[in-house]
């Protein structure tokens, strides 16, 4: 399973039958944990036993805590990026401190990473290839960039 960062993980559940005991899913006992605020990998084991003590075979669940490079379509009043397209670069302007920009393209890869701490400032778009990429503001606002 796949969650982004900041989201809240809701287990999946799991469910156990003995052939004598019958329905023992209050017994399963769950080992491990999630962390949404951190990227990572993280594995859940689930293993329940019978009123014999018989143990099943554990099983496990992998959750993937990945960052969001989904595009925010909201209007932000206070933030402003432009020329949109460009073909040499991008201003950015916003009320709130920039403390970090990213850029990804489109296959996920991290093309710029720099640390304004600034209001203002610009990206320059000259090295890039022609193409759509995904600007990440402070690790939160997504917006989509094209270079011409």
């Amino acid at each position: 399973m796949t969650i982004e960062v900041g989201d809240t993980y809701t287990g999946a559940g799991a469910t156990a039958l003995d052939n004598y005991d019958g329905d023992i899913t209050n017994d399963i006992v769950v080992s491990g944990s999630v962390d949404t605020t951190t990227v990572g990998v993280y594995t859940l084991s689930y293993n329940v036993a019978d009123d014999n003590d018989n143990n099943a075979v554990a099983i496990t669940r992998t959750v993937n805590v990945e960052s969001s490079l989904s595009v925010d379509d909201e209007i932000i009043k206070n933030l402003k990026i432009y020329p949109n397209p460009t073909s040499d670069f991008w201003k950015v302007a916003s009320l709130k401190q920039i403390k970090l920009i990213e850029i990804f393209d489109l296959a996920g890869r991290k093309i710029v990473s720099t640390r304004p701490i600034n209001l203002e400032f610009k990206v320059n778009a000259n090295k890039l290839s022609d193409g759509i990429y995904i600007l990440v503001i402070n690790g939160k606002k997504t917006y989509k960039l094209i270079k011409k």
